[in-house]
């Protein structure tokens, strides 16, 4: 969530935009990225890296994003690796999602330009992370592009004219990083640019027009509620409040370790009943796979209690490779660790004591 709300102002826009919308001030371009990130939380150490292109025409009007990412844990149930791969594209008033696993493509309405409007939306969204706290701390250089940095809850962007050259982040443990390796801009592109894998295509008939429990990637998900929405609009304006309750001046900010523990503490305190709760949701899932693992002798059971795990998680992933003895052992170990975390979870009343539960 907060990752999201740091890029809201850029990322969010360049996907809901229409034809009267400028994203960026430049008319053209290619870039590469490479994705990186990590994050050990409740015995479960997570590995991410992957690749991302995005090629853009008129100002951003439209816009291709492929994404390709590679999830790798370690810890409960054993290793497990998860691959995305997500294609979007965006053209003026349509947006085309591409599922590769089932081999289609879903073509919805950009009803995002319509909430947002049209104009300058890269002076909007600079607008928008202004309200929320950002600022303006210097300038990089990525590529041989001069990019202005902007920071804003433990995340850092780089952006050369709206686009995003590199994003940094290390918020309570969970590092990202998305760097450009190369980019070209002002050059002339063809329909090729855009081509899209040759898939039918399907209207969207669910929320947002997407079909129900379609997430782009190939994996069911569940759609947010209205409530689910409620709440993650709660959340945000919480983090908010956080930043000045802490008393941090966003203009002439203290870097102190004191006082980033200050923040980071106050943002805890305010998230803190989302992420019990989130905590707390997983102790079914832990208590199923601890009775179910307890009775898995061979590969085949543990694989079938991993597999029952994934659904009731609302995840797919990789079957486990390996069981034995000393696997069984470490895995049931990992998962009184984190049974552990929740009880301790369901007790803590300070921020301090819910960093606790979560390491």
């Amino acid at each position: 969530m907060m990752i999201l709300v740091a890029v809201l102002g850029l990322g969010y826009i360049s996907a809901a935009s229409a034809e009267n919308m400028r994203l960026f001030d430049i008319k053209s371009g290619k870039v590469t990225y490479t994705i990186r990130g990590s994050a050990n939380m409740m015995g479960i150490a997570t590995q991410i890296e992957g690749k991302k292109r995005v090629v853009f025409d008129n100002y951003g009007a439209r816009n291709l994003t492929e994404t390709v990412r590679q999830e790798k844990r370690s810890g409960m149930g054993g290793n497990q690796t998860t691959k995305t791969h997500t294609m979007t594209l965006m053209d003026g008033g349509t947006i085309y999602q591409v599922d590769f696993r089932h081999k289609k493509i879903i073509k919805m309405a950009n009803v995002g330009a319509a909430m947002l409007g049209g104009g300058n939306m890269r002076q909007k969204g600079l607008a928008m992370m202004k309200q929320m706290g950002g600022r303006k701390t210097g300038t990089d250089r990525v590529l041989g592009y001069t990019c202005d940095i902007w920071e804003l809850m433990g995340t850092k962007q780089c952006i050369y004219k709206g686009i995003t050259l590199k994003v940094e982040s290390n918020i309570m443990g969970i590092t990202n990083t998305e760097i450009a390796t190369d980019a070209e801009f002002d050059i002339g592109l063809s329909g090729r640019d855009f081509k899209l894998p040759d898939y039918p295509v399907q209207e969207g008939t669910g929320p947002m027009n997407t079909p129900p429990g379609y997430n782009g990637g190939g994996r069911a998900i569940q759609q947010p509620s209205a409530q689910d929405m409620a709440k993650m609009a709660e959340a945000v304006k919480a983090m908010g409040a956080a930043v000045q309750n802490s008393g941090m001046d966003m203009h002439n900010p203290d870097t102190s370790p004191q006082a980033q523990q200050k923040l980071q503490n106050a943002m805890i305190s305010a998230m803190m009943p989302q992420m019990k709760q989130q905590m707390l949701s997983q102790e079914k899932v832990l208590m199923f796979l601890k009775r179910c693992l307890t009775d898995a002798d061979i590969l085949g059971a543990a694989q079938q209690c991993a597999h029952k795990a994934d659904e009731m998680m609302g995840e797919s992933g990789e079957p486990l490779e390996k069981w034995d003895a000393r696997t069984k052992e470490e895995t049931l170990q990992e998962i009184d660790r984190a049974l552990e975390g929740v009880a301790c979870a369901r007790q803590a009343k300070t921020p301090q004591a819910m960093q606790h539960c979560m390491q």
